[in-house]
């Protein structure tokens, strides 16, 4: 009976279907059964290694650390992409300003008064007080020679 059992054990060895618990039982037997399983069975017992005690944390930590840094590299990619996104949005909605000199800006500014066709104002010699980039001060000069600032 027990020879049967152990030789059941063999088979399943053979063909790669026996568990651990069935390996162990059969390679402590196996003075009692051929030559070459017994070899075998000194061989295993050799050169067998056991597991660190913190194996199996070991690698379930070693998995997380792939999710996260996949995930890392996902998130990095992305914040690229947003970052060139925002670039490209600014540098299309900004254009360069651009630069009018002097001449221009006084046809842009004729052209401005035309346009809003107000009564009573009249053409009066207009000499600049004040000029930057957003604001140009004008001062004319009326009959009473009094300054008014436009």
């Amino acid at each position: 009976m027990k020879e049967d059992k152990i030789h059941k054990i063999l088979e399943k060895y053979k063909e790669g279907k026996s568990t651990i618990t069935e390996e162990q039982f059969l390679f402590n037997k196996a003075k009692d059964l051929e030559p070459s399983l017994k070899d075998w069975s000194t061989f295993v017992k050799k050169n067998q290694i056991n597991t660190p005690t913190e194996f199996n944390s070991e690698l379930w930590k070693s998995f997380e650390n792939q999710k996260v840094g996949k995930r890392r590299k996902y998130t990095r990619t992305l914040l690229m992409a947003a970052s060139v996104i925002i670039f490209i949005t600014l540098f299309m909605a900004f254009p360069k300003d651009n630069n009018l000199n002097y001449a221009e800006k006084e046809a842009l500014l004729k052209q401005a008064i035309r346009m809003t066709n107000i009564s009573g104002i009249e053409q009066q010699r207009k000499t600049i007080l004040y000029e930057n980039e957003m604001i140009i001060l004008y001062t004319t000069t009326k009959s009473n020679n009094s300054l008014n600032i436009n």
